[in-house]
């Protein structure tokens, strides 16, 4: 997975907000430096539809690796590799957004929409290990949640390995096909 010229600059854009305030985080204490043992992991789960299936990990020395289950372009396993510094403005966003300390309500008085997707996403960093079951049909949960799964999709590229050849990106699978909404052929 090589990133050009025209990938980094916004690459670099996306991880300016990310970088934020450089070496601190949002309770004041220093940037933790990432090293073999940090890992950041996102795995995305079924809805009523086509959506992407699939797991991902980037570990500290910017290997990743992917599992395509359903509603992919790629399925089974995939790898590649990030910029180091790219995990480290990632983890610094992470633990500026109190990472560890982030949960998803089970009951919210907004309203829990059914038939919805959800992300896991994790960090191990620093001895400690946390992950945060987001429903998507969740009002409750976070902002800045969907905004950390949406930043590490983005740091791997990963609708390299999802998006489809199709007017709208999705996919349909064959093994999972959800014939109400996407035949396959």
């Amino acid at each position: 997975m090589q990133h050009g010229a025209a990938r980094r600059i916004p690459l670099a854009l996306l991880f300016s907000w990310v970088a934020g305030c450089a070496g601190s985080t949002s309770s004041g204490t220093e940037s933790i430096p990432i090293d073999s043992d940090t890992l950041v992991t996102l795995a995305r789960s079924a809805c009523f539809g086509n959506c992407p299936v699939y797991s991902l990990t980037i570990a500290g020395d910017g290997s990743v690796t992917y599992r395509g289950e359903a509603f992919v372009r790629v399925m089974g396993p995939a790898s590649g590799n990030v910029p180091v510094e790219d995990v480290q403005a990632l983890v610094d966003r992470m633990l500026r957004a109190n990472y560890f300390n982030l949960s998803v309500p089970m009951a919210c008085k907004e309203g829990i929409a059914t038939d919805a997707s959800g992300a896991t996403p994790s960090l191990t960093h620093g001895g400690r290990t946390h992950e945060v079951q987001d429903y998507h049909g969740n009002a409750c949960a976070p902002a800045v949640l969907g905004e950390i799964e949406n930043a590490i999709d983005a740091l791997v590229d990963s609708e390299q390995w999802t998006r489809c050849d199709t007017e709208n990106g999705a996919c349909c699978d064959p093994v999972h096909g959800n014939i109400l909404l996407f035949p396959c052929n």
